[in-house]
């Protein structure tokens, strides 16, 4: 096919020549702008799927994909993206107020309020005395700190348990027998502990200072604030043990006596016993035998002079509510480790010896001579047989010290009392140990 044109005669013409060839290039030219342009700024959407934006560290052109809720072209293809929707879809660090997006409101995520007394915010702000709560420095009391007291569980047979801690700006609220006065902090910063037997035991513990200063460790029994009990003792060595009975909240206070307070650890073991030194059941008797509870709490055999008493509690001849009753000649033998020292003669008006006043700090065994009558001789030996040096003292009644009223005594020679009973009634025997070289005796009561 050809193309014809229209020509008119002449070297000019006022009508404007046509170019058909040229407009059909420059349409091609501009829809080919159009279209390379249009992708590289919009896409293509007509597929409605959601497009993954290019990551930030992407140091590639733009692969094609739209700009999340962008509609500006990117300034130079080949180029990082910098629109501030793509980058903060992947930023995985913490936005400033102007980038704050869901996905990192869902990760940082504020604390409540922290109580705990390291809270960080203000801790190393507290001066001596104070804790911090909340982002605030209060007065640390001794309820807040035995409330706080960390819990070591219970501790079983055998088994080693370990407390660690540090004094270093430890408050001093806790009053304890460590101090000259119990009901007051008055000894060092203090860190609290917590802890229950699974039986009744022996505590062996052995603590480390780790640092330039010595501590001193408090045990209680039911009550942190202050001792529970008259047994809650001070230990001011590094290993030592002490008796816990099943039943019982134990707090153990680690405090500070000497230099600066620093970290420290203490072990606790639990080891079985046989009795508790002390507790209400610690000592029987059975059979004329006493069983002491002592040291490590080992219970510990010893013969009573005579029977036990009917509780089955101590031996009868322990004090005067059960003295041993003696209504004919007879000897007594046993040892005096089953016994109590209640009387010292020294202090009791009315006992001297040739005007002397005797003193008996050692045991006694007290013995009940019911209707004697006037003229009657007794005779009382706690020599013959016998390695100890003792006192005899007999009274016409029986009491506490301050009631006692002698009426014969002797120390001394041949520890023998010769006595005539002056008139018809009932009287009481007391052999009081001195001194001596042995615990085991034997006493005679002759009656004539």
């Amino acid at each position: 096919m050809r193309l014809l044109t229209h020509q008119t005669s002449g070297p000019s013409s006022s009508s404007t020549p046509s170019f058909p060839f040229l407009n059909v290039r420059i349409s091609v030219l501009l829809l080919s702008i159009f279209v390379l342009f249009g992708q590289s700024a919009c896409g293509d959407d007509s597929d409605n799927t959601k497009r993954t934006p290019v990551p930030v560290n992407n140091v590639q052109g733009d692969t094609g994909y739209p700009d999340v809720g962008d509609n500006t072209p990117d300034t130079s293809p080949g180029l990082e993206d910098t629109d501030l929707e793509d980058t903060d879809l992947r930023d995985t660090q913490p936005d400033t107020a102007e980038e704050k997006d869901l996905s990192d409101e869902q990760e940082d995520v504020t604390p409540d309020p922290d109580t705990d007394p390291s809270d960080p915010t203000c801790n190393d702000m507290c001066i001596a005395g104070e804790i911090c709560v909340a982002g605030t420095c209060i007065d640390d009391t001794a309820a807040r700190k035995c409330g706080d007291a960390q819990n070591l569980g219970q501790l079983k047979h055998g088994a080693t348990t370990t407390a660690s801690g540090t004094l270093r700006r430890a408050s001093d609220v806790i009053a304890t027998a460590c101090g000259p006065d119990q009901t007051a902090s008055n000894v060092g910063a203090e860190a609290v502990f917590k802890f229950t037997v699974e039986q009744d035991s022996r505590i062996d513990f052995k603590a480390r200072w780790l640092g330039e200063f010595d501590g001193v460790i408090a045990f209680h029994t039911d009550s942190c604030e202050i001792p529970g009990s008259s047994m809650d003792a001070c230990f001011d060595h590094e290993e030592q043990s002490l008796h816990a009975l099943a039943g019982h909240d134990y707090y153990m206070i680690v405090e500070l006596s000497v230099g600066r307070g620093h970290d420290f650890t203490v072990e606790l073991t639990a080891q079985p016993v046989d009795c508790i030194p002390g507790s209400d059941a610690a000592n029987t008797c059975s059979d004329g035998t006493f069983y002491r509870c002592e040291g490590a709490g080992e219970s510990v055999a010893y013969d009573c002079a005579a029977n036990c008493n009917g509780a089955g509690t101590e031996c009868l001849g322990n004090s005067c509510a059960e003295p041993i009753v003696v209504t004919a000649s007879t000897t007594f033998s046993g040892n005096v480790q089953s016994y109590d020292s209640k009387y010292d003669f020294q202090f009791i008006a009315g006992c001297e010896v040739e005007d002397t006043a005797v003193p008996t700090a050692g045991q006694e065994v007290i013995f009940m001579l019911p209707n004697l009558t006037a003229g009657q001789v007794v005779t009382v030996d706690a020599q013959t047989n016998d390695l100890n040096s003792n006192a005899i003292f007999i009274t016409s009644n029986c009491g506490t010290p301050t009631e006692l009223t002698c009426v014969a005594a002797t120390y001394g020679g041949e520890e023998r009392l010769i006595w005539t009973v002056p008139e018809d009634g009932r009287y009481f025997v007391f052999i009081d140990k001195d001194t001596g070289a042995g615990n085991a005796f034997e006493y005679s009561i002759d009656i004539q």
